[in-house]
């Protein structure tokens, strides 16, 4: 039992911080997008405050990334015996299953429902991708039978 908590911790920790890193880069590269005068009243005053790092915002994602990499890391040991393969590919195709039946419809109904940019919808569509795709690895590395 011990083993196993610690395997779930490890991965929703790597998981975390493979998310947080692909999600910081990508914010600063698409920031102009997020400055944009016309969608500033979309952001929330807890993600963009003004002026500085938004750093409750930062710490709160992280929390809710980890929470959610448990929960995907406990999916994922659900599932890893029914999918065929190696460890890579388990871990790719398990990570193509949530982010085809979860994040991808998501980020197109938020198309639909709110006024940004595709640009943004686009960016965020393809660095959840990468993060799914890395950390769907990692998490199949680290919990491999």
């Amino acid at each position: 039992m011990g083993k196993l908590i610690v395997r779930i911790g490890i991965s929703a920790v790597l998981f975390t911080l493979i998310a947080e890193l692909v999600w910081s880069l990508s914010s600063y590269v698409f920031m102009p997008l997020y400055l944009d005068a016309q969608y500033m009243a979309t952001w929330s005053k807890l993600a963009l405050p003004g002026s500085g790092t938004p750093t409750n915002m930062i710490l709160i994602m992280m929390v809710i990334t980890l929470v959610m990499s448990v929960a995907y890391t406990l999916f994922y040991r659900c599932f890893r015996d029914k999918l065929s393969g190696g460890v890579v590919k388990k871990g790719l195709y398990f990570a193509g299953m949530i982010y085809l039946l979860g994040v991808l419809p998501g980020y197109l109904t938020m198309m639909v429902m709110i006024h940004l940019s595709v640009h943004i919808f686009l960016s965020w569509m393809i660095t959840s991708l990468i993060v799914f795709a890395v950390g769907g690895v990692v998490v199949a590395r680290v919990n491999k039978v």
